[in-house]
């Protein structure tokens, strides 16, 4: 692990810890109390993760009603893979969650607004919203 190249050896992934357990089993060196890493957004997986969906799906470990995705990288990390070789790194950027009604759609408009087409984009933004206060002021 290079804290300060932003490199991590992965020896845990746990979906949405309480604090409690974070607090007795997920704490890192170098970070202060009550503060803990995550890792979200892209992936880039070995061919080992389709062993470890395949394994969730043949004993039907569900969680919520869903095969979770984070369950199998935690077995393929854990059962799979040498040890100590699932890491992760820090990627400046912006965050979205897409898992949320209009999250997708602000990450295409943020994805949108850093291309080449900025102004056209803006253009057409604004005109979609001049519509909708018209569209309002009639009610």
């Amino acid at each position: 692990m290079d804290l300060a190249a932003g490199l991590y050896n992965v020896m845990k992934i746990i979906e949405k810890p309480t604090e409690k357990y974070a607090a007795e089993h997920l704490r890192s060196a170098g970070m202060p109390p009550g503060m803990y890493l995550c890792h979200f957004g892209m992936h880039v997986f070995p061919p080992a993760i389709f062993g470890a969906l395949e394994h969730h799906i043949q004993n039907n470990m569900r969680e919520k009603g869903e095969i979770q995705l984070t369950s199998a990288q935690e077995y393929m990390r854990e059962k799979l893979l040498p040890a100590g070789t699932y890491g992760a790194c820090s990627i400046e950027g912006q965050r979205f969650d897409t898992g949320i009604p209009y999250g997708l759609m602000e990450s295409q408009i943020a994805l949108a607004l850093a291309g080449t087409h900025r102004g056209d984009i803006v253009e057409a933004i604004a005109r979609l919203l001049a519509e909708q206060l018209k569209s309002l002021a009639k009610k």
